[in-house]
């Protein structure tokens, strides 16, 4: 069963290559199979973290087939329909951040930064008051969102240049004022990810005493070519961070590059810079949707927006505008 699935999955995933490359075809490829063998072979000693790893790498596994093939399958015919939905959403979200102080995200700081990744697609009034959101807020992430927009918005486009690279330490100075400057959290942020890194390095073993007297093994990841090159496994840094730093408490990596390295290892973040640099190229002669994976970018570093669906959605959508060629066609 599990090798005739690993046999259709790889089928499946191959089909859609004509139309999104290989690179991407690849990177998809590579994360479900993870997530699928880890699923069947968690190579976990002991029972309760065995069904905990099985759990986490199923949702994964849930997660990253379904939300790219629901948002491979809508039309290009439908594609301005959804960013039209999307001005209503995020004018919602907008208004409940306004109001009540949060909208539907877990935080604020994360509604803050899901309403900066919209903006090149926005119109000019919800752009505008997008910005003013933002800047009234506390969320460095989605600073740092404005900012690397602003950037390239500053690149390419001349008639906005002068806005743009005002707005730059306009969004810098708000950052200070709400943070007392973008430190990631005191710094809290870069110990955790040098923490997780380490141990995913070096390697972790987790024991417990036995009725006999020995150490009984309970679980051992990290520390191993296998696990450098190909990860922990998809799902797998929920449980494993809690372990090496239960008083951190990060169930996510609160960056996706650090997270992406422990869980696909180098060769699954070596197949994500070359997916996001092929986006980029082909995104180039667009100035808005080259903004919004520059966005995407940012978010991802010191957030974790393929975690969520609200954010893993809108980046789903972003990218599929980078694929799509002149002619319309993905």
């Amino acid at each position: 069963l599990f090798y005739g699935m690993l046999i259709c999955l790889i089928v499946f995933v191959f089909t859609y290559s004509k139309k999104i490359g290989w690179i991407a075809s690849l990177l998809w490829a590579y994360v479900l199979c993870s997530a699928l063998i880890i699923f069947e072979y968690p190579a976990v000693q002991y029972g309760p973290f065995n069904t905990a790893f099985m759990s986490s790498s199923a949702q994964t596994f849930a997660e990253a087939l379904l939300i790219p093939a629901t948002i491979l399958s809508v039309p290009r015919s439908w594609m301005k329909n959804v960013w039209r939905c999307a001005v209503g959403l995020i004018t919602i979200e907008i208004s409940a951040l306004l109001i009540h102080g949060s909208g539907i995200m877990i935080a604020p700081s994360f509604d803050a930064a899901l309403i900066a990744l919209f903006i090149p697609f926005a119109p000019v009034w919800l752009a505008v008051i997008s910005v003013l959101t933002i800047l009234s807020r506390h969320g460095s992430t989605a600073i740092m969102i404005l900012v690397a927009q602003c950037l390239v918005y500053a690149l390419k486009n001349k008639k906005l240049r002068p806005y743009t690279l005002a707005l730059i330490p306009i969004a810098i100075a708000a950052a200070f004022y709400h943070t007392n400057g973008p430190n990631l959290d005191g710094n809290e942020r870069m110990t955790a990810w040098t923490s997780f890194i380490t141990h995913w390095w070096n390697g972790t073993t987790f024991t417990q005493p036995s009725p006999n007297g020995t150490q009984f093994v309970m679980m051992n990841y990290g520390g191993t070519i296998t696990s450098k090159i190909f990860g922990t496994g998809p799902g797998s840094f929920l449980w494993i961070s809690i372990l090496t730093e239960p008083t951190l408490m990060f169930f996510q990596a609160h960056s996706e590059p650090v997270q992406i390295i422990f869980e696909l290892g180098m060769l699954g973040l070596f197949l994500v810079l070359l997916f996001v640099f092929n986006a980029m190229r082909k995104a180039w002669g667009n100035t808005n949707v080259l903004a919004a994976v520059a966005g995407c970018i940012a978010c991802s570093l010191t957030y974790h927006p393929l975690r969520f669906a609200p954010t893993a959605i809108l980046i789903g959508f972003i990218f599929k505008e980078a694929f799509i060629n002149k002619k319309g066609e993905l």
